[in-house]
């Protein structure tokens, strides 16, 4: 019974079996990621669209890796998920997700410490002007309803997980192939005869030769010789012509590159716009929460000329009235947005510290990172007469 197994298992293609279960084990993950997570860590794609709620920061398709964090982790700008309480009655499998930026973080101390709460809203100013409502009561978000925060982005591949959802069946195509792909590298027959005895005299000469080597006294003299052929290596670098050929050419792509680059950029940005925030406008303001808070909505203007070498990937709000700051909103995006954009802003506020009848000023503050020189750092300011 014993030899019989023995002849079995020498049959086995390990290698090939070890590496089948690798792959099949990151297939795995990000299968389960794609459809429940792991490990607090998830995939989620923005399924709505296009102009989507996150729009014109994000739009469907996108996919992000979202992460589990502490709830102290969790600060104003960021982008969360989390399950929507507005239909209790149904299991929280089935809850709709969510995916808006945050607004608001509301603390509160309890006998057991302190919980945290979040107000969330969408980026986009025309469908999402308001704030999400957790239930029908309130619109503070509990921690324990917040699947994770977004972390990371790629644009568009997201459709690939659409497409999954709306075939299921292919999900169960790609885990029968993997299934039979592995039992046939299993029980695959053994090599030809021939071949196998000259892979294992092959094999026995080169163990040979490593037994004859002396691998103490290798590492040893190429230790001691190092230094000597790193310095002749240097020196017949400058000595060559064709090494130092390949030196200047190489200084002179990257000097060129360096200052080609902007000049490239420059000639195929859209001269009709400047890169910054051009305006605000006022939205509306409203009671949330039985008058406990206003919620502020305003519009950003947004401009990027689409040059590679100008980065405008965030900026931050300010709501000042009679010289107090009263709150203050962050927005970034993963990746570079570019021409002319409306963002949707807000600001939550109690009812208690902001009045309506007096004016308020909205100031956003920002840097354009330029790949090549300094960053500048830039401001706006716009005071509405409520």
């Amino acid at each position: 019974m014993s030899q019989s197994i023995s002849k079995y298992l020498s049959k086995i293609k390990w290698k090939e079996v070890f590496s089948f279960i690798i792959i099949a084990v990151i297939l795995f993950v990000i299968l389960k990621m794609l459809t429940g997570g792991l490990l607090g860590t998830s995939l989620v794609v923005i399924e709505n669209g296009p102009h989507s709620s996150m729009w014109p920061t994000y739009d469907q398709g996108d996919m992000f890796l979202i992460v589990k964090v502490k709830p102290e982790n969790i600060h104003m700008g960021d982008v969360i998920v989390y399950r929507s309480n507005l239909n209790p009655n149904i299991p929280d499998s089935q809850k709709l997700l969510i995916i808006h930026r945050v607004i608001n973080i509301t603390k509160i101390s309890t006998d057991e410490g302190v919980e945290y709460y979040y107000r969330v809203s969408g980026d986009n100013p025309d469908s999402n002007n308001y704030v999400d409502s957790y239930n029908i009561s309130s619109t503070l978000i509990p921690y324990n309803a917040i699947l994770g925060k977004t972390v990371f982005l790629i644009p568009k591949i997201g459709y690939l997980r659409l497409w999954l959802s709306t075939y299921p069946f292919v999900q169960y195509l790609v885990i029968g192939f993997l299934i039979v792909t592995l039992i046939y590298l299993i029980l695959s027959p053994e090599e030809d005869k021939e071949k196998k005895e000259k892979k294992e005299e092959k094999n026995e000469e080169e163990i040979t030769k490593k037994e004859k080597t002396n691998v103490k006294d290798k590492i040893v003299k190429n230790l001691q010789q190092l230094p000597r052929k790193t310095k002749d290596k240097v020196v017949n670098i400058f000595r060559d012509k064709r090494s130092r050929t390949k030196i200047i050419l190489s200084v002179s792509i990257i000097i060129s590159l360096i200052i080609l680059i902007p000049i490239l950029d420059a000639i195929i940005s859209n001269r009709s716009i400047d890169t910054g925030i051009k305006d605000v406008s006022l939205f509306q303001i409203q009671e949330y929460d039985n008058g406990e808070i206003y919620f502020i909505a305003y519009k950003i203007y947004f401009l990027h000329d689409g040059t590679w070498n100008k980065v405008l990937k965030n900026f931050n709000c300010t709501l000042i009235q009679n010289g107090k700051e009263l709150s203050y909103m962050y927005w970034y995006s993963f990746y570079q947005k570019e021409g002319e954009l409306t963002i949707g802003g807000s600001f939550i506020v109690p009812t208690t510290d902001f009045n309506v009848t007096q004016p308020f000023t909205i100031s956003i503050s920002y840097s354009i990172h330029l790949r090549f020189g300094q960053d500048t750092p830039y401001s706006f300011e716009k005071t509405f007469n409520e």
